[in-house]
């Protein structure tokens, strides 16, 4: 993504995770680029402003967190497959000081080899 063509951009529904081999936060959630929603991981995180709820990114890009956290299986799966079997550490508690609805809230999900499996 170009950081000068999108320099502010803001993320709802989302997440934060720590991958621990490489010791980078990353955010996981939605945003509009060009009128489109997409689910996005952002480069790792460098800054965070509690009182602005904002994150900044290793690129440089500001990100305004909307909203309360949240993780479904959209977002869910984009972070594993941008994670790639590595180990990780959900850190939203850190970035949210009230509840929240988790994945887990609603299902059980494990992986079956590489397939993401859904437990009702």
């Amino acid at each position: 993504m170009n950081v000068r063509k999108f320099p502010i951009s803001k993320i709802q529904s989302w997440s934060v995770y720590h991958r621990v081999l490489e010791g980078t936060r990353h955010l996981v959630g939605y945003g509009c680029i060009e009128g489109f929603e997409v689910c996005r991981v952002s480069t790792a995180l460098v800054e965070f402003n509690r009182e602005a709820m904002t994150v900044k990114t290793r690129s440089g890009l500001m990100i305004e967190l909307v909203g309360e956290p949240a993780i479904d299986f959209v977002s869910f799966y984009t972070w594993c497959c941008f994670v790639d079997k590595t180990p990780y550490i959900d850190m939203t508690e850190q970035y949210w000081d009230g509840d929240f609805r988790r994945l887990t809230d609603d299902y059980d999900h494990c992986f079956d080899g590489d397939r993401l499996v859904a437990y009702y």
